[in-house]
């Protein structure tokens, strides 16, 4: 912003680094990764709670770190619960 000028919501536009909120293409990850990660689903649902952060780390890598954190975990827990 210093060194451009812009304000911060051109530079989040331009550097495409604003945070996904939209819960409906954040579902839409999480189903993909769910799909890829079979096996680390059901370490989960065994009670293995590192095989959540493991599947959040995924996801995470999906959307480049750009989903909110809060929903896409609560996106995620509701899934996996089904």
């Amino acid at each position: 912003m210093v060194q451009t000028g812009k304000d911060a919501e051109t530079i989040i536009k331009e550097q495409n680094i604003a945070l996904v909120s939209d819960v409906e293409q954040i579902k839409k990850v999480v189903e993909l990764v769910i799909e890829k990660h079979p096996d680390t689903v059901n370490d989960y649902k065994k009670g293995k709670e590192k095989a959540l952060q493991f599947l959040i780390g995924q996801i995470m890598k999906e959307t480049k770190g750009q989903a909110n954190p809060q929903i896409l975990r609560e996106i995620l827990i509701e899934m996996l619960r089904e």
